[in-house]
């Protein structure tokens, strides 16, 4: 099968719970790109809203958004983020009720490159 890089759904869904929920783990032999975020608001109260990514080892975080979205309002991200197999994403909504839509591609091949936060993760104690 041929390389197939054309953009995708990651993750779609309706009022949120409120905490934290697992949008996308990059599978295995791949390479994720999040290229575009959509966030919006339907409650009558404003929401906080968060979107993490997490290396697979846990070692490395970083906050792609932290927004409070007005009741109504639509926050929409051009974003550019790799994430190698078994990274993590997660969306959080405070109180519930935010909807969130994520798309990219996911390309095939292990990345050629390892993070020094991989490498950490993987020796001895």
């Amino acid at each position: 099968m041929g390389v197939i890089t054309r953009s995708q759904s990651l993750f779609a869904y309706s009022n949120i719970p409120a905490g934290s929920v697992l949008a996308w783990t990059g599978p295995e032999s791949t390479v994720t790109l999040v290229k575009g975020i959509a966030v919006s608001n339907r409650q009558a109260v404003t929401v906080h809203v968060t979107i993490t990514l997490q290396t697979s080892g846990g070692l490395g975080t970083v906050l792609v958004m932290a927004q409070d979205i007005a009741s109504g309002a639509v926050v929409n991200l051009q974003v550019w983020h790799a994430m190698n197999p078994g990274d993590n994403m997660y969306v959080a909504s405070s109180p519930a009720g935010a909807d969130a839509w994520i798309s990219g591609s996911v390309l095939q091949g292990m990345p050629t490159v390892v993070r020094p936060s991989d490498a950490a993760a993987t020796q001895p104690a």
